[in-house]
């Protein structure tokens, strides 16, 4: 399983958008792994945590590693 995220804002200067936006998708990613880690010796398959620092091109990277796999 593959859980992506990206961590940038939009706003011309990414660095200063207003707000905690660009935190939700690392903050979702750890409560996933913090959710999952009691079923970790039960888990059958891999679980891939990938985070992108740009949103669009995000998307980009995503779907050219499911092409590939």
């Amino acid at each position: 399983m593959i859980l992506t995220c990206h961590y940038d804002a939009c706003s011309v200067l990414p660095d200063l958008a207003m707000g905690g936006i660009q935190a939700l998708g690392p903050a979702v990613h750890l409560q996933a792994l913090e959710g999952l880690q009691a079923y970790r010796d039960q888990l059958k398959r891999d679980v891939i945590f990938m985070s992108f620092g740009a949103h669009a091109m995000a998307h980009d990277g995503k779907y050219n590693l499911v092409r590939l796999l």
